[in-house]
């Protein structure tokens, strides 16, 4: 992470890709984020998150490749299957960052930007609980509960009524009650507890 950091241009290059046209391009700057972000000490990792993200910049280009996927994938052209893998990818980028234990060497400033982001997203997060990846589910959960716990009333609150005209919470009351596995019923009774707060 280190080198790379230090060679010119070099973030600017990787935030080029995550913007780029190409969800192939996207989804492989993706994995590259992943791997410079989650390498070495905790410091390391912390100066890494700093150098390619404190752009607010770079946090959007990351939400956006969230939701440029979750709007494609399942779509009948060539490019559907690439976009589901964007979505997933930029999706495993935010759980290192904003979601325990990734949370921990990411800055406030960073923390911040990416909540905001993840906040304004709304369908595209819940579209990542439909993606054919179960992976992308699992991180969906997470990110829903850090939004929860992190950031503002008014960011949960839109996020909140965004779950309820989706029709999110009524997947996850069903998710609740009879998912085979226990760690993810009792995530989606977390987030049906969360989203139906102030709604009786």
């Amino acid at each position: 992470a280190a080198a790379f950091l230090s060679a010119s241009g070099a973030t600017a290059r990787l935030a080029a890709c995550l913007g780029s046209l190409s969800a192939g391009v996207a989804a492989e700057a993706c994995r590259l984020l992943s791997s410079l972000v989650d390498v070495g000490s905790e410091a390391q990792r912390s100066a890494a998150k700093s150098g390619l993200l404190s752009n607010p910049e770079a946090c959007a280009a990351l939400v956006a490749c969230v939701q440029r996927g979750a709007r494609r994938h399942g779509a009948r052209r060539i490019a559907g299957e690439t976009s589901s893998l964007l979505s997933v990818a930029a999706a495993c980028v935010l759980e290192q960052c904003i979601c325990l234990p990734g949370r921990n060497t990411t800055a406030a400033p960073i923390m911040e930007h990416l909540l905001a982001e993840c906040a304004a997203a709304g369908r595209a997060l819940f579209g990542l609980f439909t993606h054919p990846a179960s992976k992308a589910s699992d991180v969906a959960v997470a990110v829903m509960r850090t939004l929860a716990e992190e950031a503002s009333p008014e960011r949960c609150a839109a996020t909140r009524d965004a779950a309820l005209a989706d029709g999110a919470v009524l997947a996850h009351l069903r998710a609740a009650l009879f998912h085979d596995r226990a760690p993810r019923r009792e995530e989606s009774q977390a987030l049906v507890a969360m989203w139906c707060d102030g709604h009786p």
